[in-house]
């Protein structure tokens, strides 16, 4: 539906890794040459695939909270951010505790609390993460990091799922943090508002307690042997991040299977319509509460509207239709940004979605720089599997939207015939 799973791995779109990466203007293969040049290009490529969802205290050269709250193991322990199974040697692995310490920071350190209680983390592997039931040890972390929470600036609190809970035979019924995070950053929440949240995790989560009380929100996945290394450089403004979701991330998992290339319904819902009888919910919106493509940056861009060379393509003759804008990078950072094109199909023979992902460009702009993104659209992008089992495009009107996530609305018609 959106794509596939993403674990930390991408520039931009995990699609955009099939046979090379772009780190920094430079393309590397997918096997690198020698472990040092490994661990390099893991680093920015575990920064290119960190997601931004709010950036209010983040990137502001302060990293270091005086504060930095934690849970446990997802900080100071070399095996953590790995996930999906796979261990790095110990020694090779750097964890978020020895990456402050190596980029000079001292901020005070709590536990917080447990990563996950016994009683929530059955089957694989939960034996060797989860902590059995103690009210006076969960009673005395909470305590120690609100103390330390009173008298900081900001808190950093590292939330997220332990490794297991997510990958192979790890389904789970709920898409909340474990509960005993949820008390942990309520109860810091009380006492300091300032909360930026580094989030791990394998699968969209539901994030909308977390959104509401942090400040700032940074996905960072399961990061691997360099994110330690690579979240220091996001929370200090060393870097800026540029990843894009390549799943919706639910408002309620009540939503779920929610996804933003949907197909169309009889009864379409449109924002203010009050008619009850249409595809919508009476109790939470349709909207995920982060979208598919969504992803912001330390920096603030603007995209043009969008601009065709012609608005006919003739069916058969190998026309092209090109599609352009103007990214301008408004903010005081340098920053990249993902410009994204979408194509709907206005009416068809079969049901078709209500816009699909044809195309991306990841573009690195500094303050004040403005660029000119442009993509091809060809009759083969418009193809699909017709209602008489045969696969081709039909003529008709179609809508190309160019932005920085699925839900833009910077659109341009065209016709295909």
């Amino acid at each position: 539906q959106d794509l596939g799973t993403a674990c930390g791995c991408g520039g931009g779109f995990q699609g955009e890794i099939r046979s090379q990466v772009a780190v920094n203007g430079r393309d590397f293969p997918l096997f690198f040459d020698g472990f040092v040049d490994q661990l390099n290009i893991a680093e920015q490529l575990r920064v290119s695939g960190f997601i931004a969802g709010k950036t209010a205290d983040l990137g502001q050269g302060a990293c270091p909270a005086q504060l930095f709250a934690a849970e446990g193991d997802q900080l100071g322990n070399q095996l953590i951010p790995l996930g999906m199974g796979h261990i790095a040697a110990e020694e090779d692995t750097v964890s978020l505790k020895d990456a402050l310490k190596n980029a000079g920071f001292s901020s005070p350190v709590a536990k917080g609390c447990v990563l996950c209680a016994d009683h929530e983390l059955k089957g694989m592997h939960g034996a060797a993460i989860a902590a059995i039931k103690d009210e006076e040890r969960d009673e005395r972390l909470i305590k120690e990091a609100v103390l330390l929470a009173k008298a900081s600036g900001t808190v950093v609190l590292t939330l997220g799922e332990p490794n297991a809970m997510s990958g192979e035979a790890a389904s789970r019924g709920m898409l909340d943090i474990p509960r005993i995070q949820q008390r942990l950053l309520r109860e810091v929440a009380a006492v300091n508002k300032n909360i930026v949240v580094v989030l791990f995790t394998g699968r969209p989560l539901d994030l909308r307690e977390i959104s509401s009380l942090a400040r700032s929100v940074l996905v960072v996945w399961q990061p691997g042997s360099e994110g330690g290394n690579a979240i220091v450089d996001v929370l200090s403004g060393r870097t800026s991040p540029s990843g894009k979701l390549s799943m919706s991330f639910p408002y309620s998992v009540g939503q779920v299977p929610v996804h933003y290339n949907e197909l169309s319904t009889g009864r379409p819902y449109t924002p203010g319509d009050d008619n009850k009888f249409l595809s919508k919910y009476i109790d939470i919106p349709n909207a995920p509460l982060y979208p598919f493509g969504f992803g912001l940056t330390y920096s603030e861009f603007e995209i043009s509207e969008i601009k065709l060379d012609r608005d006919v393509m003739r069916m058969g003759a190998s026309d092209r239709i090109t599609a352009g804008v103007t990214l301008r990078n408004r903010g005081s950072v340098e920053a990249s940004e993902v410009v994204q094109l979408y194509i709907r199909d206005e009416y068809a023979s079969a049901a078709r979605p209500v816009r699909l992902l044809k195309g991306f460009k990841k573009v690195a702009l500094k303050p004040a720089e403005e660029t000119e993104v442009v993509f091809e659209i060809s009759e083969d992008m418009l193809a699909f599997w017709k209602s008489d089992d045969t696969f081709g495009a039909e003529r008709g009107y179609f809508c190309a939207y160019i932005g920085n996530s699925s839900t833009t609305e910077n659109k341009a018609r065209f016709r295909l015939e």
